[in-house]
């Protein structure tokens, strides 16, 4: 029962702390641009696959360089 009590309470605090943003949102921007990208959720840009996988394969290659002294 406690468990069951704590969890209400937490779900419902998070719903109150979430709540504030989208009141003020609704009071002041509304119009000027939805409310996600306002809060700042917006997708990320596609990161660039050369440079991820040149610095994996130079890490890789630096561990295990190392390691075989």
């Amino acid at each position: 029962m406690i468990f069951v009590n704590q969890l209400f309470s937490a779900v419902l605090q998070v719903l109150l702390l979430a709540a504030l943003p989208f009141l003020w949102y609704l009071v002041t921007h509304r119009r000027a641009a939805g409310f996600f990208r306002w809060v700042g959720f917006v997708r990320a840009e596609r990161p660039p696959v050369g440079w991820t996988a040149g610095i994996l394969l130079a890490f890789i290659l630096g561990t295990y360089g190392f390691s075989l002294y």
